[in-house]
């Protein structure tokens, strides 16, 4: 699921946006969940609530302008996964948006064509630079970022997923996801659980505690291969040992 947020203070735009969007997805069956503001403090909220992953966001808003905006999410909160996409009639701010560092910056009027293209291109970046997961739950596939998943567990015939911010069940083979996941540091602790090394706080040699606070026990059959993948992840990596 990929996370857009759209805000400019004309509601016709941000609808304009929207239906590009829905376009886009029943086209290419992505999957978006859309976030709409008309103000900067609507638009605040939402971040505060919702980790956005792609902003259409206009530059000329009445209260506070794109340029202020886009420093608060680079400085203050720290995000520099964001993909921003500026939205005005003028030129006159390309010096002002370096250190913003925009995905791309688009002139008013824009185009059905020109908004699908922004979301084509962060489709590659997000891919490249942000691998993820795929799952599937009825006919519908959706996307998880491999480095926000924190561990799977199988619960009866289902395989549920943890992250920070949520947990799912899906139908899924966890072998196959072992295989998948294997480059990305995710070792099979327990024949119930496959967890992501990124995401352990400390480890023994009978559990791992996992950020958050989950124990899980590691099993006699697992134990070697697990620490053998700690031996090889530690040589990038640091995380605690009790």
């Amino acid at each position: 699921m990929i996370n857009i947020a759209i805000c400019d203070d004309i509601s016709y735009v941000c609808e304009q946006i929207n239906t590009y969007i829905q376009e886009f997805y029943i086209e290419t069956e992505e999957q978006f969940e859309i976030y709409i503001a008309n103000d900067a403090e609507t638009l605040y909220e939402i971040m505060k609530k919702e980790k956005i992953d792609l902003l259409f966001l206009d530059i000329e808003l009445p209260d506070i302008n794109g340029v202020e905006i886009g420093n608060y999410i680079r400085k203050k909160m720290q995000d520099d996964d964001m993909q921003i996409v500026y939205i005005s009639g003028k030129q006159d701010y390309c010096r002002s948006l370096f250190d913003i560092r925009p995905m791309n910056f688009l002139d008013k009027p824009f185009t059905r064509e020109d908004i699908h293209k922004q979301l084509k291109d962060y489709l590659k970046l997000c891919k490249k630079f942000f691998p993820t997961f795929s799952y599937k739950i009825g006919q519908d596939t959706f996307f998880q970022k491999i480095d926000e998943i924190t561990y799977f567990e199988i619960v009866g015939k289902k395989i549920k997923m943890v992250t920070k911010a949520f947990e799912i069940l899906f139908y899924a083979d966890m072998n196959q996801i072992e295989k998948e996941l294997d480059k990305f540091y995710f070792v099979q602790i327990h024949k119930s659980y496959l967890i992501n090394m990124e995401k352990i706080e400390k480890y023994g040699s009978k559990e791992v505690v996992m950020n958050g606070g989950r124990r899980i026990a590691i099993s006699r059959s697992k134990k070697d291969v697990f620490l053998n993948k700690v031996l090889e992840f530690e040589k990038n990596k640091l995380f605690t040992k009790f």
